[in-house]
């Protein structure tokens, strides 16, 4: 028999809010089924739906175990500090 979890224990379930969870279920992004007018969604669609939506971590770079270099980055930097404008103050 197929596990049906509540709206409650799915949004548990995946970490996300109640509301988070019923606009997934509306837009049609996770399965679910409705048991008269109570809505449900199958363990094995939400595990297939996390699956689906699993992101490869990007691996560290060999120079740095740090991982402050990324491969396919160029070396530019920016900084975030304001410009200065005119002379220095000595």
């Amino acid at each position: 028999m197929k596990m049906l979890l509540t709206p409650q224990a799915a949004a548990d379930y995946i970490g996300v809010s109640l509301a988070t969870l019923y606009r997934l279920a509306n837009q049609r992004r996770i399965p679910t089924v409705h048991v008269g007018r109570l809505l449900r969604i199958p363990m094995e669609g939400l595990e297939r739906w996390i699956d689906a939506n699993t992101t490869a971590p990007i691996p560290l770079s060999r120079n740095d175990p740090q991982g402050r270099h990324r491969p396919g980055l160029t070396g530019n930097v920016i900084s975030l500090e304001p410009a200065r404008r005119g002379r220095k103050a000595s």
